[in-house]
């Protein structure tokens, strides 16, 4: 695959921090920060603020929590996809069952991860997001 900047003609892939969480935000948006090929490039603490960035200028790639999205069903998460269709998503969550993974990619996610997992994991999951890539 080739690099994450090349789609975007050399630039950064934009990610947009979605997590109700400040510590959460900040966590993410410092994790994003290290990689080369990725610019934070804001975060917002709820849904409303998130349309409001996917409707004025959506970036790349948004990384949203599943909290953010609420239940049943993660339906915010397809008005999300539905307003901005060329914006990937890449859901975050504390849950480890098989099926949260399932259930985010139905509604639209490019991928889950799980908070706990590995920080570069979270940044390689960005950065194939914004290839175009889509996990299995």
């Amino acid at each position: 695959m080739p690099p994450a900047s090349d789609k975007h003609d050399g630039r950064p892939i934009t990610v947009l921090v979605a997590a109700a969480r400040q510590g959460t935000r900040t966590a993410i948006t410092s994790v994003l920060d290290t990689a080369p090929s990725i610019r934070a490039a804001g975060a917002t603490a709820d849904a409303s603020g998130t349309l409001a960035v996917l409707r004025r200028s959506p970036p790349d790639v948004v990384v949203v929590d599943w909290t953010l999205l609420g239940e049943p069903g993660l339906r915010q998460l397809s008005t999300f996809t539905a307003l901005a269709p060329s914006t990937a998503f890449v859901v975050i969550g504390m849950g480890d069952h098989p099926g949260f993974a399932a259930r985010a990619r139905a509604a639209g996610a490019t991928d889950y991860v799980r908070l706990d997992e590995a920080a570069e994991r979270v940044a390689a999951a960005v950065s194939a997001a914004g290839s175009g890539a889509r996990s299995g």
